[in-house]
């Protein structure tokens, strides 16, 4: 009788301690960030996520305008922002517009933040959260800003501040239409240029609220191409930061991707990179850009002295050639005469490079 008593008491502190922790995280989503015991218990034992907002704002509260940590009695400050960086990237967004400003706010932490780790956390979450993005096709317009912006201030001329068109209002959506897919082809030259364009996205009423479908879809189009773009160039960046483990995550979220747009970046810091972490992650990305470029910087790593890094180089050889050739570098040296070989003399330009893809 006793152990039947027992058993029910235990059963019956399982059920309680489960529907407090439902309250609890309820309460934390619409109450404040510190809730103790059982906060700690909710998110930390069971990692459980918060609402994004809320990780947001504590990414967003813990920098400064120049996006140095403030100066706070709170001693797990950073910590906090490194797990909530984490976060970020792992939650599903309601709306575009929602996780356009996450985009923005983490490269803002790969190129600035003073912690490496929250860096390499947010090189991280943006690959997670483009990998998950539509792809984006169509042919990039290199743009420095001046188009974009003599057409961004056409189209908020053509609508009032309360997102209604001043006149004509089908030509108008019809004008801001064209508008919007020519400011999605867009390919900018750095960080600070993309999110700019991205931000009109976020902060204009007649884009954000667009009655009109056809409008409202290359809106959504346009935004996806300009947070692509933004993490790209963020990860990008996060190659040739001082720390090697945010180029090693930068390097990989650029593979994992499979942006070959990178390859220039990954190329020119191949030369001077010296962690062998590093190196087999642009090892791999070269596998998978497949160029000439690529196939001429990885047959010396055949010879490496790292036994890991040499197996990479082969690995990525292999992945390009469709068969393995072992490990002599002579032998891939052969192949890849034959196969990407040398442009033809000037003045014979049908015969320049048929092997390079």
């Amino acid at each position: 009788m006793q152990r039947r008593s027992t058993r029910a008491g235990a059963i019956a502190l399982s059920l309680l301690l489960l529907i407090s922790s439902a309250a609890c995280t309820r309460a934390k989503r619409l109450g404040s960030q510190d809730g103790g015991v059982w906060d700690s218990f909710v998110h930390g034992v069971l990692n459980m996520d918060r609402d994004a907002q809320e990780y947001y704002t504590i990414v967003r509260g813990s920098h400064d305008q120049r996006f140095r940590y403030r100066v706070s009695e709170d001693e797990f400050l950073i910590d906090k922002t490194v797990d909530a960086v984490q976060r970020l990237g792992k939650l599903e967004y309601e709306r575009l517009e929602g996780e356009a400003q996450v985009f923005d706010l983490l490269a803002d932490v790969v190129l600035d933040d003073p912690s490496a780790l929250a860096q390499a956390n947010a090189a991280n979450s943006l690959t997670r959260l483009t990998a998950k993005l539509p792809a984006s096709d169509g042919r990039r317009v290199p743009e420095r800003g001046d188009r974009f912006l003599t057409r961004l201030r056409e189209m908020d001329g053509l609508f009032a501040t309360n997102g209604l068109a001043r006149t004509n209002p089908a030509g108008a959506r019809s004008r801001a239409v064209a508008i919007l897919r020519e400011i999605g082809s867009y390919a900018m030259p750095n960080v600070p240029l993309a999110k700019d364009a991205m931000k009109p996205f976020y902060t204009r009423t007649y884009l954000v609220n667009a009655p009109d479908a056809a409008m409202r879809r290359a809106a959504d189009v346009a935004l996806v191409a300009r947070m692509r773009d933004t993490a790209i160039l963020a990860l990008r960046a996060g190659v040739d930061d001082s720390t090697a483990y945010v180029r090693e995550e930068s390097v990989r979220g650029l593979k994992t991707l499979g942006d070959r747009g990178s390859e220039g970046v990954i190329l020119a810091r191949l030369a001077t990179e010296s962690r062998p972490r590093v190196r087999s992650e642009m090892a791999e990305f070269l596998g998978i850009s497949r160029s000439a470029e690529g196939v001429a910087a990885l047959l010396p790593m055949l010879d490496d002295g790292d036994p890991s890094l040499r197996l990479k180089a082969r690995q990525a050889l292999t992945r390009i050639a469709g068969r393995d050739l072992g490990i002599r570098r002579a032998t891939w040296t052969r192949w890849a005469e034959g196969t990407y070989p040398p442009p033809a003399a000037s003045g014979d330009s049908s015969r320049a490079n048929p092997g390079v893809r």
